[in-house]
């Protein structure tokens, strides 16, 4: 029987990373000006989920937490099932989340909401390393 034990520290700290991340990810300084255009939102638009993006944040943190505590679970149970260091495991496990679930589902915006393929890359490729930093930070924890 495998035994997994979160490091809720791990997590913490993995989710206090990738937020920073985030931060800095849609900031002037990195992507935001590009993808606030792309977002084409109203004035009206703007201020209103400039309003809200405390509350925004709050909940996305909470999501993320979310995130980093499944990503220990199988991070775990990879390193436990298919053997491997526990790097490799949250590397692995991490592009393998990112891959099948969160990068196709950002497609949608694409494909559904006309969003432009610069928005997807921005935003993708953003998961795609908050989710590796996840994974090395969490595994470093194992």
């Amino acid at each position: 029987m495998i035994s997994i034990i979160v490091n809720y520290w791990a997590v913490l700290i993995a989710v206090v990373v990738t937020q920073a991340l985030g931060a800095f990810w849609y900031s002037n300084v990195a992507f935001g000006k590009v993808w606030n255009k792309d977002l084409a939102l109203s004035e009206a638009q703007a201020k209103l989920a400039k309003k809200k993006m405390g509350p925004s944040a709050a909940i996305f943190a909470a999501v993320s937490l979310l995130s980093a505590y499944t990503l220990s679970h199988i991070i775990q149970f990879s390193m436990y099932t298919l053997g491997g260091s526990a790097m490799v495991s949250g590397l692995t496990s991490a592009l393998w989340i990112w891959l099948g679930f969160v990068m196709p589902a950002q497609i949608g915006l694409v494909l559904f909401q006309g969003k432009s393929w610069r928005f997807f890359a921005i935003n993708t490729s953003y998961s795609l390393l908050a989710y590796l930093i996840m994974g090395a930070i969490i595994a470093y924890w194992i």
